[in-house]
């Protein structure tokens, strides 16, 4: 088996006492490998050059299942990328061996090119077979080059596009009329930030009464109770503040954003407009539901993660 080993040095800051500590990923490039079969949209068998079969689950996404809305477009799709050709896995090593699911599937980064320009998982999210899912992940444990997090910023921008343009999964998420849709949540890390789009045809007024929550906030407001976790954009867009069609709405919250940004927008009218909300986190790891609802009350988006239900 071919495999290259890369290492990720990155040293972590202990805020408590002042110290850093060196932290060490080892990440290898197993390939080229033949793809002998396709399971589904997201795990497929692998040979590698000295004949070694590998069960391999794409890390950083879900397909839909097989039986579900779009499974079997996520199969055909993943067999026209991958079934009978050369492939390079990104992996983990874990005590002795690769990181692997429950089901003892090798989690990897597929690749169709040594240099890692074509990545497979960000296919599949773009045209909305496949939605982000990124799983076991600890603040405190994280850095740029963590490797649940890897790629998660291509992948962000893949699952943006498959909302803005209504594709797969995405046909039946955009609501008729405005068009704002909450298309992705990076939940992890000193700063979450929510991903908003404008997939209508029409400049969206962010200085209505469109309000932002998660589940805990949700529970509250529907009990007629108010919560930090809730964001009115009146308040904070107002008196005026437009995204245009196609354009990206950040709301970004948790502890690295400056005190003085706090409760700022900026590049309002532009193609991506951000908004700091606050120092705290909002966003639940384990999983958390957004809620977007519009100025007429109207509940006009819900993004779940994860979207789907996780075995044992």
């Amino acid at each position: 088996m071919k495999v290259l080993p890369v290492l990720f040095v990155m040293a972590l800051f202990i805020g408590f006492s002042g110290l850093s500590q060196g932290l060490q990923t080892h990440s290898s490039i197993i390939g080229p490998c033949w793809v002998v079969e396709v399971q589904d949209g997201d795990s497929i068998t692998v040979r590698t050059a000295d004949e070694e079969m590998i069960r391999v689950r794409y890390v950083g996404i879900d397909a839909p299942e097989r039986d579900g809305d779009f499974g079997e477009e996520a199969l055909v799709r993943n067999a026209e990328l991958v079934e009978g050709e050369e492939v390079w896995l990104e992996v983990e090593v874990a005590d002795g061996g690769y990181l692997s699911d429950r089901d003892g599937r090798v989690l990897a980064y597929l690749f169709l090119d040594p240099d890692r320009s074509k990545l497979v998982q960000e296919f599949l999210v773009s045209e909305g077979l496949a939605l982000i899912d990124v799983r076991n992940v600890v603040d405190r444990d994280l850095y740029p080059e963590a490797f649940s997090i890897r790629y998660s910023a291509r992948l962000i921008e893949a699952q943006i596009e498959a909302a803005r343009s209504r594709r797969g999964l995405w046909e039946d998420r955009v609501p008729e009329g405005d068009g704002l849709i909450i298309a992705a949540i990076e939940f992890w890390g000193e700063i979450e930030t929510v991903y908003l789009v404008n997939a209508g045809a029409e400049e969206v007024d962010l200085a209505a009464d469109w309000i932002l929550m998660d589940e805990a906030g949700h529970a509250r407001w529907e009990n007629g109770e108010e919560s930090r976790n809730l964001l009115r954009f009146k308040g904070a867009f107002g008196p005026e503040c437009s995204l245009p069609p196609r354009g990206t709405l950040l709301i970004r919250t948790g502890p690295d954003i400056p005190e003085g940004e706090r409760n700022k927008r900026t590049a309002c009218g532009s193609e991506r407009v951000t908004y700091n909300w606050s120092g705290y986190r909002v966003w639940n790891t384990e999983g958390d539901t957004a809620f977007l609802y519009g100025p007429g009350g109207q509940l006009c988006s819900i993004y779940r993660y994860p979207w789907q239900e996780r075995g044992p």
